[in-house]
C-alpha cells in the first residue's frame, strides 16, 4: 500500500515505507533514496529519517554536519518533535556544529512542550544535573513524572552506585511519585557493607574506601549511563 501511495507521488508514502523497509531485515528497497526524495519534496519527518542515516552511518555516509542541518530543517518546522530530541543530543555532544548544552536543554523544552514525553525524561536530566541549566531538583523530578504519566509504557531505572551511598537515598523518594519509576544500585552486591559503615562510625574508612576506588569506578559508571 505504501509502496503503491509512494509512486503515486504521496510524498508521506514514500517516507512511511522507508520506516517500514528499516524495520524490514533484508529489504531491497533503498531507504536513503525514499527519504531523500521525500525531504526533498516537503516531507519533514522524512528529513529527520534522512538525518538519522547520516548520523548513524546506516544508509549514508556518515556525516555530522549534514545531520545537523537536516535535523534543523525539521526540527524548525515544528511538525516533528523527534528531529528536535536527535538534535539536541548532537548540540550537546558538539557533533556536527559546537557544543551547546544550553540550546540543548532549549531544543529538549521546545519539543516536551510540544508533548513528547522522551524529551520530557531528557530534560529532566539535564535539571537533575545541571547540565547547560541551573540545578533544580524539583523541576528535573516534575518533568519526569510528567514523562511517565505521559507514556504508560515507559519505565524508567535511575542507577546509582553504593560507592555514592547517599544516592540511592536521595533518588528513592521518586518511586513514590509514580510505580514506573525504579531507583537500582547496580553495584549493591560489590559492597554488602557500605550500609553498616554508614550507620555506624566510620565515616573515615567510608572516604578511604571511595579515594581507593574512585580511578576504578569512574571508568566503569559511564557505561550504566552515570556520568
Amino acid at each position: 500500500l505504501f509502496e503503491k501511495s509512494c509512486s503515486s507521488g504521496w510524498l508521506d508514502g514514500c517516507e512511511s515505507l522507508g520506516e517500514l523497509a528499516m524495520s524490514t531485515p533484508g529489504t531491497k528497497l533503498d531507504v536513503f533514496t525514499l527519504f531523500k526524495r521525500s525531504c526533498a519534496g516537503g516531507s519533514f519527518e522524512a528529513c529527520a529519517s534522512l538525518g538519522k542515516l547520516y548520523e548513524t552511518g546506516l544508509g549514508a555516509p556518515q556525516d555530522d554536519a549534514r545531520a545537523v542541518k537536516l535535523y534543523e530543517l525539521a526540527c524548525n518546522s515544528g511538525e516533528t518533535r523527534r528531529a528536535c530530541v536527535s538534535l539536541s543530543v548532537m548540540v550537546e555532544r558538539g557533533r556536527g556544529t559546537p557544543a551547546d548544552p544550553a540550546r540543548a536543554v532549549s531544543l529538549l523544552d521546545r519539543a516536551c512542550e510540544q508533548g513528547s514525553s522522551d524529551s520530557c525524561g531528557m530534560l529532566s536530566l539535564h535539571y537533575l544535573e545541571g547540565r547547560g541549566v541551573p540545578r533544580d531538583t524539583a523541576k528535573g523530578v516534575a518533568l519526569l513524572v510528567k514523562a511517565c504519566e505521559e507514556r504508560p509504557d515507559l519505565r524508567i531505572e535511575v542507577v546509582t552506585s553504593s560507592v555514592v551511598g547517599w544516592s540511592t537515598r536521595k533518588f528513592q523518594v521518586l518511586t513514590q511519585f509514580n510505580p514506573r519509576i525504579a531507583v537500582v544500585e547496580y553495584d549493591n552486591d560489590f559492597y554488602p557493607g557500605q550500609a553498616f559503615l554508614e550507620e555506624g562510625e566510620f565515616i573515615p574508612i567510608l572516604r578511604t574506601q571511595t579515594r581507593m576506588t574512585w580511578r576504578h569506578e569512574r571508568s566503569i559508571l559511564p557505561r550504566h549511563g552515570i556520568r
